[in-house]
Parts: C-alpha cells; sequence; structure tokens
C-alpha cells in the first residue's frame, strides 16, 4: 500500500472510495440511534437472552449464505447439545461458529493473528489449510463466467498487512472502516474457503469497537434476505475499482438491523419526571405529546401528559397551542 507523510507521521492510503452524501447522511442516522441507545444505559453484556438469540440467528444466516441448510430450531439444539439430524459438514459448520461466537469479546478486531486463528477456529475440521492465508489462486464463478479473479497468493500477506494498517491508523469512523474491511477482505480472498463468514463476522467486530450494541445486532440475517443485492454491491465495487457501492449498501443493512434492534432494548427504569425530560432534551425541541412517547416507547400516555404538565409547571418547558395540538420546547 502507497504511503503518504502527514505532520511528520507515515500513514497508510486509504483503500479507493468517494465519501458520496448518501453515505455521509447514513453516518448521521446510524450516530442518531446509537446517541438514543446510550440515553436508554442499556448493558449488553448482561443481556444474556438477546445475545443467545442474536448469536444462534447470525450462526443460521451466516451459514445459509454459504450454502449450509440448517434450520434455525436446528442451530439452537446443536448449541443446546442436543442431537440433530443434517449432513456432517453442516454441524461441523455450526459448532465451529458457536465455538468463534462464543469468544467474540475477547478477539482483537485488529491483529492480523487473531485472524488467522479465528479462520483456523470457524474452518477446523472443514478445510485442511484452516488458519492460514491459501497458497494458490482462486477466483470466484457465478453459474460458468468469473465474477472475481482474487490477487495472486504471494501478495496476499502483504495486502492483508495493508488492510489491517489502514484499519489501525487512519483516523476514519469506525463505520466506514469497517464496511471497507468487508469489502476489500472479500476482494482480497485471503483463504481457500470462508472467506464471507469470516468478512462478515470481523465486520461487526470492528462495529463492536465503534458501539457495545453491535455486538447484539444481525447483520447476517439481512443479508440472507438480501443476498443478491449483497454479491451485486460486491460485484458493482470490483467494477468500479472503487467500493463506495458497497459501503452505501452495507451502511443501509446497518441501519437496518439497529430498526430491528431498537425496539427490544427497554431503557432503564426512570421514575422521575425530570429525569425523563432531561433525556428527551438531548433529542426533541418544539415536538407533541406523542414525539414525547415515541421517544421514551416504555411510558403511558397518562405518565407523558404528567410529565410535559410537570415540565410547565417547574419551568422546565414552555408550551403554545396550535391547532388544538400543544407544542412544547426547552427553556433555554
Amino acid at each position: 500500500m502507497i504511503v503518504s507523510h502527514c505532520d511528520g507521521k507515515i500513514m497508510p492510503k486509504k483503500p479507493p472510495f468517494r465519501m458520496t452524501a448518501t453515505i455521509v447522511d447514513l453516518v448521521q442516522k446510524i450516530c442518531m440511534v446509537l446517541g438514543r441507545l446510550d440515553h436508554c444505559n442499556f448493558k449488553v453484556h448482561s443481556d444474556i437472552h438477546l445475545r443467545k438469540t442474536t448469536g444462534i440467528r447470525s450462526v443460521k444466516s451466516s451459514l445459509a449464505i454459504e450454502g449450509h441448510s440448517l434450520m434455525i430450531e436446528q442451530v439452537s439444539d446443536i448449541l443446546n447439545g442436543q442431537p440433530v439430524i443434517a449432513p456432517k459438514n453442516d454441524i461441523i459448520a455450526v459448532k465451529n461458529a458457536i465455538a468463534v461466537y462464543e469468544i467474540f469479546d475477547q478477539i482483537d478486531a485488529f491483529n492480523i493473528e487473531d485472524i488467522l486463528k479465528i479462520h483456523g477456529i470457524m474452518m477446523k475440521d472443514l478445510l485442511s489449510e484452516a488458519g492460514n492465508f491459501r497458497r494458490g489462486g482462486v477466483g470466484l464463478f457465478k453459474g460458468d463466467e468469473v465474477v472475481h479473479v482474487a490477487p495472486p497468493h504471494q501478495n496476499v500477506s502483504g495486502l492483508i498487512a495493508d488492510l489491517f494498517a489502514y484499519l489501525k491508523n487512519v483516523p476514519d469512523s469506525l463505520l466506514i472502516k469497517s464496511c471497507v474491511f468487508h469489502y476489500e477482505f472479500e476482494f482480497i480472498h485471503p483463504f481457500l474457503d470462508g472467506n464471507g463468514r469470516m468478512g462478515r463476522l470481523w465486520q461487526q467486530l470492528i462495529l463492536s469497537k465503534q458501539h457495545p450494541v453491535f455486538r447484539l445486532i444481525c447483520l447476517e440475517e439481512l443479508l440472507e434476505k438480501y443476498q443478491s443485492e449483497y454479491y451485486d454491491a460486491l460485484q458493482s465495487s470490483d467494477h468500479d475499482g472503487s467500493s463506495e457501492k458497497f459501503i452505501e449498501f452495507m451502511l443501509n443493512i446497518v441501519m437496518q438491523a439497529l430498526e430491528i434492534l431498537e425496539p427490544q432494548i427497554q431503557p432503564t427504569t426512570v421514575d422521575k419526571f425530570e429525569d425523563r425530560l432531561a433525556y428527551a432534551k438531548n433529542f426533541l425541541d418544539n415536538f407533541k405529546r406523542k414525539d414525547y412517547i415515541n421517544l421514551l416507547k416504555t411510558i403511558s400516555s397518562a405518565t407523558a401528559s404528567r410529565d410535559l404538565i410537570q415540565g410547565v409547571k417547574h419551568g422546565i418547558l414552555e408550551s403554545e397551542n396550535n391547532k388544538n395540538q400543544t407544542i412544547y420546547r426547552f427553556k433555554k
């Protein structure tokens, strides 16, 4: 990778992509959702049921994209040690993926040695070269058509080192870096097999360094649903020699995953109206009662009305009637 000098430091050059208006808009929208979740004060580590459910769905969908045929109930049974009648390799693939997700929090997303170690676990008993970069050429086919020829195997170690240097040293948002890494990893195709599931896993690992809620999202389920669009975005970026189409696609997937997850995360109970109003102040201005209810989600209409009345009474809010609907705003 070509390097550039900045303030006397040698910085890795970014992989090629343009910062489009769509990318900027999606990053802003994702950050808004993350801000709302921050104020919920949820505990990722304590939500064992949600993490387990997400893990099962992720394993099922990621392997389905790779052609494995187990149903979600079978994946759950394997996780719980129950016997399952299915192809041997499908069962091995599920057990390996579960083993990886069980140590998710221990994986260093910025360490090349960890990506080799995790590939070794993910592909154990499925690939003789598990845990090692490929030692030969590889191409991807769609029917009889060659859709991608990966770089020569002699270049893999250097290309992966460059990619990790970008990941660790270039000051882009991790939201964008996660997408760039995912695309470039698939382009390099560093392993003989398992590249897709490793690229998807690594994007989630990088995202989890941006915010802990990303340990709970299920990107793979959406990528299984939009599998054709997923591969189209990869191929379009290959054709363009620039990954912005893939970045836009994946940020859309991230946004959808957060929108699915957000209603499942309940805010920490707040008993005082002033605490609820202090939380709402971060997000609302010139708002109606329904906006307040939609933000807090767990409160009743009656509680919302009392909060707003008390807010006006105590000088926290001011209000005005507008066509029979009261508009509230926080006093400066």
